[in-house]
């Protein structure tokens, strides 16, 4: 029998890239479960990115009624197995904390969850938070790993973090939209997100990877996939069905809502040049329960 990285490339499929999109091979694989033998991937990537959004206050798995997916604690079993194997940076695109709100005051009901949430982050594997508008509004207790290129307040939001990431350094960043005026913070500042992703790749210079998280924006996210510098544009917005990847400068994927699958890009670089991306998606399901993956029979 094949290796488990064959019987992947059995269900390649190429992605037709516009004859003016930059020189990047992109693949996609067949979506996996955590529940097969073997759903790590074994090959040689120089780094993973795994990316997820939308948990709105919750850490639990959705409450489906029918094999609920998701949940932080199945996300860092399944990041623990993936380092076992590569350097990997965990990302989340936006839209992690409740936003609800009476008026513009967050419900105590929402603070409670978030708390809980905040709590469940600090035994997570989640290394970079795109604070996106109800991030913002919401937001508590500042926390190391919070982005936003274009979204700010006074709280502790830096507008892009720099990770090593195996021999790689890899720049982190985000835009959002604004969302309800009447939810903005004292002293609030939005900026155009095309010209805030700009500054920050003019003031980051060292760097091999630049990856901008966008949150419920789809216009500004694919103008961004077009800014000269970005190489990854990792996009929320409440998307509920597989997507193929976008390319035009950058390649532009989407991640599920409510957090249910990541979003896994298998990256490969020649210095500072993106050369190759396999993307695919992993269900977090409950095989990944206890932080220990069951195998199948």
């Amino acid at each position: 029998m094949g290796s488990p990285l064959a019987i992947l490339r059995s269900t390649l499929a190429v992605v037709a890239l516009p004859s003016s999109a930059a020189a990047v091979e992109v693949e996609v694989l067949s979506s996996a479960s955590a529940d097969s033998p073997d759903p790590v991937v074994h090959d040689d990537a120089d780094l993973v990115l795994l990316a997820v959004s939308e948990h709105r206050g919750s850490a639990e798995p959705c409450g489906c009624g029918t094999r609920p997916l998701g949940g932080l604690a199945r996300l860092t079993a399944y990041a623990r197995a993936v380092r076992a194997e590569q350097p990997a940076l965990v990302l989340h695109a936006g839209g992690w904390l409740d936003a609800s709100a009476d008026g513009p005051e967050i419900t105590e009901a929402a603070r409670e969850a978030n708390r809980r949430y905040s709590q469940a982050l600090r035994r997570s594997s989640v290394d970079v938070l795109h604070v996106a508008w109800p991030d913002l509004a919401a937001l508590a207790e500042p926390r190391p790993g919070l982005v936003s290129a274009n979204l700010h307040s006074a709280d502790d939001v830096l507008r892009r973090t720099v990770v090593t990431v195996g021999e790689h350094r890899v720049l982190v960043t985000g835009v959002s939209r604004g969302g309800p005026a009447y939810l903005h913070r004292p002293g609030t500042d939005v900026r155009a997100p095309v010209p805030a992703v700009r500054e920050v790749l003019d003031l980051t210079p060292d760097h091999d990877l630049a990856v901008v998280l966008a949150y419920d924006d789809p216009q500004a996210a694919r103008a961004v996939s077009m800014v000269d510098g970005v190489d990854l544009v990792i996009e929320a917005g409440g998307y509920q069905a597989r997507w193929k990847p976008l390319q035009e400068a950058a390649v532009h994927v989407r991640t599920w809502d409510q957090g249910l699958r990541v979003t896994e890009l298998r990256l490969w670089l020649e210095g500072t040049e993106l050369e190759r991306v396999v993307v695919r998606e992993v269900d977090l399901d409950e095989a990944l329960d206890g932080g220990e993956r069951r195998r199948s029979r």
